[in-house]
């Protein structure tokens, strides 16, 4: 894949890391367009930006969505004239499941890893891989749900 940047190649580790092989950058659609059908997808989903504030995304750190999605945005108007650099709802509500699982069981575990140790719940797939790291995320909220946790306790 070439951008302004060169062609980008990944490297072993990348791919090792992800999952993501180098067929997957070659072709990608670009981000604008992404962004767009992201957008569209979630309206699809019960209306989710007619109204927002009834929803939240979970995370499993505060990175992706506090710092990496505002940077895209910011970088992608600075390539594409009209292109709103904004974080709309719910894009800019979430809930770092780090922080509720320290909160709830009253314990600091540092990430995902040992999230899913201190629940005795297995690893699927590979950490960084974005469809595994979902659902790593989905079996930690179902255990602190069946173990009293109320996201709505940890709404920002």
């Amino acid at each position: 894949m070439s951008n302004l940047f060169g062609t980008l190649v990944l490297t072993d580790f990348c791919t090792d890391l992800t999952g993501i092989q180098q067929e997957t950058v070659n072709l990608p659609d670009d981000f604008p367009l992404v962004w767009s059908q992201f957008q569209a997808w979630l309206k699809s989903l019960l209306g989710a930006l007619e109204k927002p504030t009834d929803y939240a995304f979970l995370t499993c750190g505060d990175w992706n969505l506090k710092t990496m999605l505002p940077e895209q945005l910011a970088y992608t108007a600075t390539i594409h004239p009209g292109f709103d650099p904004t974080v709309p709802p719910p894009m800019d509500c979430w809930i770092n499941i780090k922080k509720s699982f320290n909160g709830h069981y009253k314990v600091r575990k540092s990430g995902m890893g040992g999230i899913l140790h201190y629940l005795k719940l297995g690893l699927e797939g590979r950490n960084h891989s974005g469809i595994d790291d979902c659902k790593n995320i989905l079996s930690i909220v179902k255990k602190m749900r069946d173990e009293k946790w109320k996201p709505v306790d940890d709404l920002p």
